[in-house]
């Protein structure tokens, strides 16, 4: 990441790391930025506000397909999963399936002392998860905790995203700052209608490698394609 200030202008290039694009951030339009994103989420809700719940489980599993047909999947000996909230791409099935193959399954664990997420293991669905931070299903205290660059597959939910692998979260940051501390891959997670060309950014956003939904797998980095 590139800074040019001077006593007029102040502007960043992004890259999104990992040999991906480059984005320009001007510090001057940062409340644009932020109206823009705030404006993009409540487009998304309300798009998502209309879906019932019999097309979100079909597309859903659309999804899952997408994921398990990927050699990045097949080959991923330990995976962070989410668990899905609200009206996001439900992939819980997912989580049995890597079990049975025999991958180390994980799920964000809520740390309150440093008010930020950890990834802990999971083996048995009925007994490791208890009701955790915001209401959000986690692993319980009992599941040991994996390092974060120990995972090779991280699945990321978010509000948007696009082709070039930016996300668009719901603002809270905890993502921007587990996600940084990863090494393995990052694969976004969304319905089609999430993806746009371009959204807005700023300098903590982070990139995925790819993203998946219900009719396409994109590759929006060229480390993950290599």
């Amino acid at each position: 990441m590139t800074n040019w200030q001077n006593p007029k202008v102040s502007v960043i290039i992004l890259s999104s790391g990992r040999n991906g694009p480059c984005r320009r951030f001007d510090l001057n339009n940062q409340a644009t930025i932020l109206n823009s994103k705030e404006a993009l989420r409540r487009e998304i809700k309300s798009l998502f506000n209309k879906a019932d719940s019999t097309w979100l489980a079909r597309e859903s599993l659309r999804v899952q397909q997408t994921i398990t047909t990927q050699p990045v999947w097949q080959n991923s000996r330990s995976i962070l999963f989410y668990a899905p909230i609200l009206k996001e791409v439900d992939i819980w099935p997912l989580i049995q399936i890597a079990i049975q193959k025999g991958a180390t399954a994980c799920l964000p664990r809520y740390n309150p002392q440093k008010d930020a997420y950890e990834a802990a293991t999971i083996s048995n669905l009925d007994t490791d998860l208890t009701e955790g931070h915001f209401g959000v299903r986690e692993p319980g205290p009992v599941c040991p905790l994996i390092p974060l660059n120990r995972l090779d597959f991280i699945l990321v939910p978010g509000v948007a995203f696009d082709s070039s692998g930016y996300r668009l979260g719901r603002g809270r940051g905890y993502y921007d700052r587990l996600l940084p501390m990863t090494q393995g891959l990052r694969c976004g997670v969304g319905y089609e209608q999430q993806i746009r060309s371009e959204i807005p950014v700023e300098p903590h956003d982070i990139h995925v490698d790819y993203i998946a939904t219900p009719q396409r797998w994109i590759v929006a980095s060229p480390h993950a394609a290599s």
